[in-house]
């Protein structure tokens, strides 16, 4: 089915029920932006992997989509295939699961990331999302693919923030930064926007919206 963002096209699940375009050269991933009253937003650290490039970087709790089945997936399953996977890996990063809706993060086209396995390089579109938590949560991380998990300002993070999960945090927080905060911010994501367009470059989808960006 075709979608209405040209930089999904058509979308389908592979034999293994991993999200990507029919054309196989971009993946779909999501993360979700937890926050809390304070402002904080959970983060987790990636655990060290040889060869992993960003091992040891910060990230908020996502992956990969994925669904049952394989074949075609239509547009108005796609949220729901969002929810079901950021629910699992919430879970497993940072102990949270969703019990409401997921407000998307508007960027669009969002960023697009890049890392190596097995000796292939692979290109995933990142869907953001973001959730308030409940009173009284407190993040643990029990998946063996992050060392911890846990509440920060965001502006704490950005500089160790992987370069998707970097732009899409401080879009975020953008409105609510004044002048200085903003140029502390600017050097990590002129970084990450540079990271993130060479991917999409090469996956051959439209670099990551930054009309934001002022």
């Amino acid at each position: 089915m075709k979608y209405r963002d040209a930089w999904i096209g058509d979308l389908v699940a592979s034999a293994s029920g991993i999200v990507q375009r029919s054309d196989g050269r971009v993946a779909i991933g999501a993360v979700l932006l937890i926050e809390n009253a304070a402002g904080e937003s959970v983060v987790v650290t990636k655990a060290p992997k040889p060869g992993y490039e960003f091992s040891g970087l910060d990230t908020l709790p996502g992956g990969m989509l994925r669904s049952t089945g394989a074949g075609p997936i239509r547009q108005d399953n796609l949220r729901r295939i969002a929810f079901e996977s950021l629910s699992m890996r919430a879970s497993a990063e940072a102990g949270y699961l969703p019990e409401s809706a997921l407000a998307p993060i508007e960027l669009n086209p969002p960023p697009t990331t890049s890392y190596n396995v097995g000796g292939a390089r692979k290109h995933v579109i990142v869907l953001p999302y973001a959730i308030t938590a409940p009173p009284g949560f407190h993040p643990v991380a029990s998946d063996r693919s992050v060392t911890r998990a846990r509440w920060v300002n965001p502006l704490e993070v950005v500089p160790n923030l992987a370069p998707a999960n970097c732009l899409i945090v401080c879009k975020f927080i953008w409105p609510r930064l004044d002048a200085a905060a903003r140029e502390k911010c600017r050097a990590s994501i002129k970084k990450a926007f540079a990271d993130c367009k060479r991917w999409a470059q090469e996956a051959g989808v439209p670099p990551v919206d930054m009309t934001w960006l002022s």
